[in-house]
């Protein structure tokens, strides 16, 4: 990430590195992980990510995990609206004023944006979800949700099943 932002001409100078610098790669680097590998979910929402994301993706790999067996999640909404409010945070900073960063800024701001808008569908999602379950009525009924088909081998005929068939309709 480091080299990355050098690459775009993102520095800090003096102390700010080790405060401010390294609190806005923190933070790109922990919504960058939480992320990869689900880039194709904010795809699917069209939710159009930054270019530069796809730069980062393959290296959350919990499948490879030696040490402990990780599995990977369902991207919650609340861990993705705080990687949002994290970024909207570092944004506030005056160094993204600066002209070497106001390049980079619609980027991040993209970035945020897009995970303030994937966590409010999953908030929606959720709600739906909750409200279907704590119903007392069903949410489908029997007769919209059944298909009954009968499959004849050639040759074969069932008389019972064709009773069944015709009483059926």
């Amino acid at each position: 990430m480091i080299d990355f932002l050098e690459e775009q001409g993102l520095s800090w100078k003096g102390d700010h590195a080790d405060t401010l610098g390294k609190k806005i790669v923190s933070v790109l680097v922990d919504c960058l992980w939480y992320i990869d590998g689900r880039v194709h979910v904010f795809e699917k929402q069209s939710c159009k990510l930054p270019d530069f994301v796809t730069q980062f993706q393959g290296y959350n790999k919990p499948e490879l995990s030696k040490h402990r067996k990780r599995v990977a999640k369902n991207m919650s909404a609340s861990v993705v609206e705080a990687h949002s409010s994290s970024l909207f945070g570092c944004l506030q900073s005056a160094y993204w004023n600066g002209s070497n960063f106001q390049s980079f800024k619609p980027y991040v701001e993209r970035l945020a944006g897009c995970l303030t808008e994937y966590s409010d569908k999953l908030s929606s999602q959720n709600k739906k979800v909750k409200k279907n379950h704590h119903s007392p009525v069903p949410v489908r009924q029997l007769s919209e949700s059944l298909s009954v088909s009968i499959i004849k081998k050639s040759g074969m005929s069932y008389p019972c099943y064709d009773k069944a068939c015709t009483n059926f309709e």
